[in-house]
């Protein structure tokens, strides 16, 4: 494993096999890693468990290159106005998404997929 220092200077901190330039994990995408696995790295994901209520209009899933920049608030203002602006087009939101988490200069891979739950409610 990397020196306390090597580890807190990247964002996010990395695991490395012990005198190796791998398998470099970031802790954020440690699940599923097997070569981290076999360094002591163990994925527990965080799970939450919610019930679709009818009120829920869609639902967002989006990568850290999203999140790190832009609030959930802020994400949520964005497909709602695309939503309304061209309710047919819910990829139109996803892409808005991304296209603000570009401007606002994020530094990671981005992408979002957008569930639209509005006619599920509507039936």
């Amino acid at each position: 494993m990397a020196s306390d220092a090597d580890a807190c200077s990247g964002d996010p901190p990395r695991v490395w096999a012990p005198g190796k330039t791998f398998p470099g994990c970031a802790f954020t995408r440690s699940i599923g890693d097997a070569v981290a696995e076999g360094i002591g790295v163990i994925g527990e994901p965080e799970i939450l468990t919610r019930r679709i209520e009818p009120s829920d209009r869609f639902l967002i899933l989006a990568c850290d290159g999203v999140w790190d920049v832009l609030s959930d608030q802020k994400v949520c203002d964005i497909v709602q106005k695309s939503l309304d602006a061209q309710p047919d087009a819910p990829h139109l939101a996803a892409k808005a998404v991304c296209t603000a988490a570009f401007s606002a200069e994020s530094e990671d891979n981005i992408s979002a997929c957008l569930l639209y739950t509005s006619d599920a409610a509507d039936e």
